[in-house]
């Protein structure tokens, strides 16, 4: 069957690759289609000269400059569409080396490669009215071959096949442009790499009939966006106003505070001081200075667990209303993820633009300053997504407790929003997920209103039962691309356990000696996981390890495929290469040719 399924890959590849060739001038166009889809997102260029970044920075600042005049024009097929664009920036962040590993980089002297934010809207279907932002990146020179192209608004675009080539950690949504849009780009025009091209491209594949793989990810959005829309309508919510345009033109902490994309006293007085100072220093060229500025501000709890004053309570106590309001309207709710059965995934109901300002001025710089020196890389490198949901812990019903995991982000920031006089429904905090101590207890945080925990996504955690009252947190999961698609962002190196662990620390739902230290919380749970469990390892046990029946052997788990998170986790994130990856994908794309 393998080898069938091989031979049958191998001639999609050759399918395609004659299809692209037919469409391209040349085998460099070809390959640079190819690289757009298959390499890491933020590719660091090779062997570029500082002339040649100056030439393609030129060009691209002209090519902004074009497009974004022509636009206004009546005859211009992206009238009304393109809401905005950003002039050409050096990425923040890109993968180097042979294992790409994710690094931010200064921004002096400007080299490639160079991003290109636009926000575009259609003028009809489920994509009208709702703008989506898309970032394009340049690592060759102008028209030479496309641009990478990822959308970054949550918006269950599966706009084209083959997304998720490289973007293989982003679970949420696949956003990356793939073989179907670059086919689609390809009979717009003669220059189908032009800026204006592109983007003309990017709008067309949003309105409706433009292809009929578009058409099922854009039924999907549209259900998602009439909840919004309903929930908007009815003027129950206090801080739903900031929108796709004010929170795309911010471009700093100041500006997203006087334009509204982040509620002016949301955030306490010393941090927001703290952060335009930063904001500051960097652009002085400190970075340094500025991470030290913030890292002042926070609690280290541990080496890497920190606690900070992030909200204002007045702030926590209108968003958890605004939340409270919308789940008694009776609309579709969206859950945090498969553990928490209670509490509702804000993107969903409208706050995606305020919590993506919020991670852009205030969450970013902070996990930069407190992650940016990590040996491997980076996981704070460049937030380009977020999952945000609120949870709710409740003694009179709904879930009491959550059991140790660890999160499908790359840096976890959770924040109590409330309710005043809960008791219990502590944060227990283990190890590093793969190290030796991961099921070791490290800390125990008391959740306050307005303070925020901060901790890497593979940072094994849980939640103490409550004891009494109802506690209410904001958890952003925050993802970085280039993490993800750097090798340690990827893979897990397992390190054996000395000893046995730490009763606080034991999951039922992944450990496979879980039983041997504390009961199953019901037999629906006992049920469900015994002898389905995958932690720790085989030949990383502890010595005198047995599993919950006794047996050392007994037990057997494709490590490989394994994750202990609410959602796919960082520890079982495909390391499939993309170029096997690419021949699936492209047998795909002869359907509609």
């Amino acid at each position: 069957m393998a080898a069938q399924l091989d031979a049958r890959l191998v001639m999609a590849r050759i399918a395609a690759m004659k299809q692209l060739r037919s469409m391209l001038p040349s085998d460099a166009a070809v390959r640079g289609v190819v690289a757009a889809i298959a390499e890491p997102f933020y590719a660091a260029a090779e062997n570029h000269s500082s002339s040649v970044d100056a030439q393609l920075l030129k060009a691209l600042t002209a090519a902004v400059h074009s497009v974004s005049s022509s636009a206004t024009q009546p005859s211009s097929p992206l009238k009304a569409r393109l809401v905005a664009l950003t002039p050409p920036q050096p990425c923040v962040s890109v993968n180097a080396g042979a294992d790409a590993v994710a690094r931010r980089r200064s921004q002096t002297p400007p080299a490639a490669p160079f991003a290109v934010d636009a926000l575009i809207v259609a003028r009809a279907g489920p994509y009208a009215g709702h703008p989506l932002a898309f970032r394009l990146v340049f690592n060759a020179p102008y028209l030479s071959s496309p641009p990478k192209i990822r959308c970054r608004t949550y918006a269950l675009s599966w706009l084209f096949t083959g997304v998720a080539l490289s973007d293989r950690g982003d679970p949420v949504a696949m956003r990356r442009c793939g073989v179907e849009f670059y086919k689609f780009l390809l009979k717009k025009s003669s220059s189908p790499f032009e800026l204006g091209t592109v983007l003309t491209a990017l709008a067309d594949a949003l309105e409706p009939g433009a292809h009929p793989f578009f058409a099922m990810s854009a039924a999907v959005h549209a259900g998602r966006l009439g909840v919004i829309d309903k929930f908007a309508s009815l003027g129950l919510a206090k801080l739903l106003p900031s929108t796709a345009q004010t929170a795309f033109r911010a471009d700093g902490l100041r500006a997203a505070l006087e334009s509204g994309a982040l509620p002016r006293g949301a955030l306490p007085p010393a941090l927001v001081a703290a952060l335009l100072e930063a904001e500051q220093l960097r652009a002085a060229g400190s970075d340094s200075s500025a991470a030290s500025t913030l890292r002042e501000l926070c609690e280290p709890l541990d080496a890497e667990l920190f606690a900070v004053d992030l909200f204002e309570e007045s702030f926590a106590a209108a968003l958890l209303a605004d939340v409270d309001a919308f789940e008694a309207t009776g609309l579709p709710v969206s859950r945090p993820n498969s553990m928490n059965k209670y509490g509702v995934v804000v993107n969903d109901v409208g706050f995606e633009h305020l919590i993506t300002t919020l991670q852009r001025f205030v969450l970013q710089p902070l996990a930069s300053a407190l992650y940016g020196g990590r040996a491997g890389g980076d996981p704070a490198a460049d937030f380009d997504a977020h999952h945000s949901f609120v949870v709710r812990y409740d003694a009179a019903g709904g879930d009491k407790h959550l059991a140790p995991h660890t999160d499908d982000s790359d840096v976890t920031f959770n924040c109590c929003l409330g309710r005043r006089g809960f008791e219990g429904s502590g944060l227990v905090f283990c190890g590093e997920l793969g190290r030796p101590d991961h099921r070791k207890h490290s800390h125990t945080f008391a959740h306050r209103i307005g303070g925020c925990v901060v901790h890497l996504g593979s940072r094994r955690h849980g939640s103490d039962t409550i004891v009494s009252g109802e506690r209410c947190n904001l958890i952003v999961w925050c993802r970085s691309l280039a993490w993800r698609d750097s090798r340690r962002g990827a893979e897990v190196d397992y390190g054996a356990e000395a000893s046995p662990p730490d009763v606080v620390c034991v999951s039922y739902q992944h450990d496979r000696d879980s039983g041997r230290f504390r009961p199953y919380p019901d037999a629906a749970a006992e049920g469900a996981f015994r002898g389905r469990s995958w932690c720790p390892p085989r030949g990383k046990e502890y010595p005198g390890f047995r599993d919950e029946e006794g047996d050392p052997a007994r037990t057997v788990v494709n490590v490989e495929t394994s994750t202990e998170t609410m959602e796919p986790s960082s520890s079982s994130r495909s390391t499939i290469n993309p170029a096997f990856i690419f021949l699936f994908v492209t047998g795909l794309s002869g359907r509609w040719s």
